[in-house]
């Protein structure tokens, strides 16, 4: 940081190299031109002026970490990552499944085309169903913290709490759920790359950052990418901490996904093909009548499910309608709307391109760019 108030006040000599020891760098991102690097050094008012303004500044962007992590700790993903289905609707990476073929054929990159923006998921794995419900079941355990400095929310939790918050709502435990496994599951989230497009623009981001943890798995720590935390200022969010339980023990990957997807709606009314391009669950109907059977049967096996949130499953035409659940599940307004959001996700997409260029040339970067670059808050 800045240094005590003594580094301050001292001999011309040893301020100037107390200046270049503790502050060059901290400054050097606030005003990269040396020219003005010189004129601090010289200008006591200047400087004076500079860390007045960065304490406002700290104090703005304390208060919007605050408000995004109040908004993490109730489970709580934006309406894009939901629409724009990241997760794919199957709990294993199975060699047999459709989904696994196309993203194997793909070169590990899954497409998906939607009304609400096009997604693109490219990773050493799948995402899945299970990684989602893993990774909300660490934010239901996790305490969490921000870092102003890095413009990002980080999670510090047990191990073993999570797992047993989640094998205690999950109806069939899982034979590799302990901590090597949970600790993997986060680490393949950290690898994979999401790029939407949206409203014309491009965004590109990890959720995850950095996943650390303990030899035993006693505390764990992760740290969310800039760039996820700063959609959380553009995006509405659907808070379903409190369905969470019943979407874990569901067995159904499928329900599963209808359901998240479902929950994002107050006014919705849409048959079962519709709903499987939505979850992102490609099936031809004609070609493929077996399965399409199979995929029904597996519904109704888990239909309590559905009815326990509020989703009603009209059997005859296999119509899904829901008009929202105000006690268990709340939608919250984007931070920013209108102009100034159209303002931000240009910032976050043009951060993405430069990353972009950035991996291409091999450049290195001391910190991500995030939506926060060139945005005053």
């Amino acid at each position: 940081m800045l240094g005590s108030y003594s580094d301050f006040f001292c001999t011309p000599q040893k301020k100037h190299d107390n200046f270049r020891g503790n502050v060059k760098y901290f400054i050097f991102k606030i005003i990269p031109l040396e020219q003005h690097l010189k004129q601090i050094v010289k200008q006591q008012t200047i400087l004076s002026e500079i860390i007045d303004e960065l304490s406002i500044n700290n104090n703005t962007k304390n208060e919007c970490l605050k408000h995004i992590a109040s908004k993490i700790s109730k489970v709580a993903p934006t309406l894009l990552e939901c629409r724009v289905p990241i997760f794919a609707p199957i709990l294993k990476a199975s060699p047999t499944s459709d989904l696994v073929k196309e993203f194997k054929k793909g070169r590990n990159i899954r497409k998906m085309d939607t009304k609400w923006g096009k997604g693109f998921v490219r990773g050493r794995c799948l995402l899945t169903q299970l990684h989602r419900d893993i990774l909300d079941s660490v934010l239901a355990c996790a305490k969490l913290s921000y870092m102003v400095d890095k413009m990002t929310i980080c999670a510090s939790f047990s191990a073993r709490e999570v797992l047993r918050y989640y094998n205690e709502n999950s109806e069939e435990l899982n034979s590799g759920s302990n901590g090597v496994w949970l600790l993997e599951m986060l680490k393949q989230i950290r690898d994979t790359t999401i790029e939407i497009e949206v409203d014309g623009f491009s965004v590109d981001f990890n959720i995850l950052h950095k996943v650390a943890h303990s030899e035993d798995g006693s505390f764990c720590h992760i740290e969310f990418d800039p760039s996820y935390i700063a959609l959380y200022r553009t995006e509405m969010v659907v808070c379903h901490k409190e369905i969470l339980p019943d979407i874990i023990a569901c067995k159904s990957a499928v329900v599963k996904a209808i359901i998240r997807s479902s929950v994002t709606h107050d006014d919705m009314a849409v048959k079962l093909e519709t709903m499987l391009e939505r979850i992102g669950y490609k099936i031809d109907r004609e070609k493929q009548d077996q399965k399409w059977r199979r995929i029904k049967n597996e519904i109704l096996e888990n239909k309590r499910f559905l009815d326990a949130i509020g989703i009603e499953l009209n059997e005859k035409d296999f119509t899904f309608c829901y008009k929202g659940n105000e006690r268990k599940v709340l939608i919250l307004e984007a931070e920013v709307t209108g102009s100034e959001r159209d303002k931000e996700l240009k910032a976050l997409s043009d951060a993405s391109r430069k990353n972009e260029k950035a991996k291409r040339t091999k450049v290195e970067h001391y910190q991500s760019n995030s939506l926060f670059d060139g945005i005053e808050l």
